[in-house]
């Protein structure tokens, strides 16, 4: 059997599909420009999400985005009253497109993934976060943002009403930075020949206008495209088999090896880690603790 277009064999599938319904999360991402930051995503029993923001105010140039509606029904914790797209329309704008309107903005991230029909955002899931920046004066760009992630958590009272509240544990939060990988550039048609560079590791990266082009996309050829790539490896071995060497192009560029020493991002406890069977485990059990752990995922881009 092929799972998320890899060949598995019976054991690992029944592992995974057990795996998987429990931590099966609705693929959303909103982005929030203007004096804040960007992104989230959603988990499926309960329905997480997970939302971006990004932190933006200068005479030099304007943020401008493009919304769809994929969200708008079907993702309970998204939409039901009071919570993710009610508590965000206290701050951020869900309907205007530029910063020159609203200088904070939230909107959805395109997951390609879909699971059952619905875009979940899972192991599996990968997907694009996209804006665009639009000069307002001759002078050359250079832009600083830092990328961090973060969530809300639905909670019950002692009468079974319930409410979001922002993840504040570390471990949480740490895995997510390991599970939930974001990069500057991708090549490849289909997602099975996909490769990344560009891994943002330390939560940072930089536009230079000197080294991009404008736009040829209608309404927008005055404009710069910036485009983020992210996926959330299935497995363990999903990372580690497929980082590239100095002669082989593979999947993950060869900045995943550095960025696995930091095993509180990838592993759930403290696994032998010479041991590679409990490495696996333990980065399945991280995936268990998002899955568990959040009910929305929220991304924060700011401008440095």
């Amino acid at each position: 059997m092929r799972i998320f277009d890899k060949q598995v064999n019976a054991n690992i599938r029944s592992d995974l599909m057990g795996r998987l319904g429990m931590i099966v999360i609705s693929g959303m991402l909103l982005v929030l420009v203007g004096v804040c930051s960007f992104a989230w995503f959603a988990k499926n029993d309960q329905t997480s999400n997970s939302g971006l923001q990004v932190a933006l105010r200068t005479d030099n140039y304007e943020i401008l985005i493009e919304r769809n509606t994929r969200y708008d029904s079907g993702y309970p914790v998204i939409t039901d009253t009071d919570f993710v797209k009610d508590d965000l329309a206290t701050e951020y704008s869900l309907s205007a497109t530029s910063t020159s309107v609203s200088p904070s903005m939230a909107y959805e991230l395109v997951n390609e993934y879909r699971y059952e029909d619905t875009y979940n955002m899972m192991p599996g899931a990968y997907g694009t976060l996209s804006f665009y920046i639009r000069p307002t004066s001759a002078e050359e760009l250079i832009i600083s943002f830092v990328l961090d992630l973060g969530g809300y958590v639905t909670v019950y009272d002692n009468e079974g009403n319930a409410s979001l509240e922002k993840v504040a544990g570390d471990v949480v939060l740490d895995l997510l930075k390991g599970h939930v990988l974001f990069f500057t550039s991708r090549t490849g048609a289909t997602y099975a020949n996909y490769c990344y560079d560009g891994l943002i590791q330390n939560g940072t990266f930089t536009f230079n206008s000197s080294t991009a082009s404008l736009c040829g996309e209608e309404g927008m050829t005055d404009c710069y495209k910036v485009t983020l790539y992210w996926e959330w490896p299935v497995t363990y071995f999903d990372i580690v088999d497929e980082i590239s060497t100095e002669s082989v192009t593979r999947r993950f560029p060869q900045t995943m090896t550095t960025y696995l020493g930091n095993g509180e991002y990838f592993f759930y406890g403290t696994p032998d880690h010479g041991d590679e069977a409990a490495l696996s485990d333990a980065y399945n059990d991280g995936d268990q603790a998002i899955g568990t752990g959040t009910d929305c995922i929220m991304v924060y881009l700011n401008v440095l």
